[in-house]
Formats: C-alpha cells, structure tokens, sequence
C-alpha cells in the first residue's frame, strides 16, 4: 500500500546519497594522505643542512643533490632578501656588459623622458649596427614602445635613440655630443646602484674597449 511505496521511494533516493557519502569519505582521505605525503616530500628537500652535514633529526642520512651544471663563464644567484649567495662562480670576473647597458639606458630614460616622449630612429642610431629593430630612419616611437624594442627585441637602434633623446633634453647639440652626455649619466647611475667597478661606454653593450662589468 502507501507505506510499501513511500519505503520504497526513500531507499531509491537514500541509496544514492550514501553511495556519494561514502566516494566524498574516499576522496577526502585520500587527498589528505597525498598531502601528507608531498609535505614530507617537500620538507626533505627543502630542510636546511648544517655545513658539512649529510643527516637531519627528521630525515636521517641522506643523499645531497650535486650543483647544477651550469655553462656560464661568471655567475652569481642568490634571494634578495639574503647576502650569502646560493650559487657563485667568478662572480668578481670583469666582463663585458652585454645587454645589462641596455637595462641601464632604459632605466635613465625611463627617470629622464616623460611617457609622450617622442623617440626618433635617426640615421647615426641606426648606424650603430649588430642587431637592429625593423623600423626605418625617422620612424617615431614613444619612449616605452623604444624601451620595449630595446629590452624585448634587443634593438641596438632603439637603445641609440633613447640615448640621443636624453642627450638632446640635457642640451645636447649633436647625436655625438648627446651621446657623450649619455655616457656621464650611465657611469653615474651605474655608480648609484652599486656598479662602482663597472664601465659603459655606450647605451647598447656593443663590445668596445674599456667597457666591463666589474664586481657586484
């Protein structure tokens, strides 16, 4: 009768929700003991060991992986919010500076020009040579969209105009004589950031004698 039907009815849906209990019962444990497991697994890679130590409280003699291979002629990595560096290799090495000048140019450019600042590829930044962004003499940029040819692409010619234009607002008369200007301001800045050693010559980090990077 009504109470064979209405039995019947709360075991078609009761069945179900127990079945769902139990799998969320399931899934629940198991994803406490991955936890566990990948907490341990962390924890072993990551506890700090005494020098000259091969053992810890909580994880007994243990194997330590070998430093990484890296190719790199002079290196140095470490936290910045530490001083003991966590990998170094001839770090004190001078060498030449490569695109770090280019990282300082943008970083002058970006204190010395305002954002609309008008950037021209003129005739003697492109004669700069090496790598080169596709824009043609007297082409017009912004001064980030110059900052981006430069970082991103590398583009010498970018960096040779970013120069001239701080050059030219600090009075300079001539792309060489704004390029001379340019030059007091890296070795400047280079000194205010700590790159006392160090010697840029010009804005892009073409090879030229003299200019280095020297300890950091």
């Amino acid at each position: 009768g009504y109470s064979d039907e209405r039995s019947m009815t709360e075991t078609i849906f009761t069945e179900p929700r127990r079945r769902m209990a139990v799998l969320a019962v399931i899934l629940f444990a198991s994803i406490l003991l991955f936890a566990s497991a990948r907490r341990d697994e962390f924890a072993a890679m990551t506890e700090i060991i005494a020098p000259g130590s091969r053992e810890t409280p909580a994880t007994g003699p243990r194997r330590i992986p070998p430093p990484p291979d890296i190719k790199a002629e002079s290196y140095l990595v470490r936290l910045i919010s530490e001083n003991e560096p966590l990998l170094k290799r001839r770090e004190n090495k001078p060498l030449p500076p490569a695109s770090i000048a280019k990282l300082l140019t943008a970083l002058i450019a970006r204190e010395e020009l305002g954002r609309d600042e008008r950037i021209e590829i003129s005739a003697s930044a492109k004669a700069v040579g090496e790598k080169q962004s596709p824009a043609p003499v007297g082409e017009i940029f912004r001064r980030d969209e110059a900052i981006r040819l430069a970082l991103i692409e590398s583009a010498n010619d970018a960096a040779a105009a970013l120069a001239e234009a701080v050059g030219r607002r600090r009075g300079g008369f001539s792309p060489q004589h704004r390029l001379k200007i340019f030059q007091v301001l890296l070795a400047e800045r280079a000194a205010q950031i700590g790159l006392e050693s160090s010697r840029f010559q010009n804005p892009t980090g073409i090879d030229e004698k003299g200019q280095k990077i020297g300890k950091i």
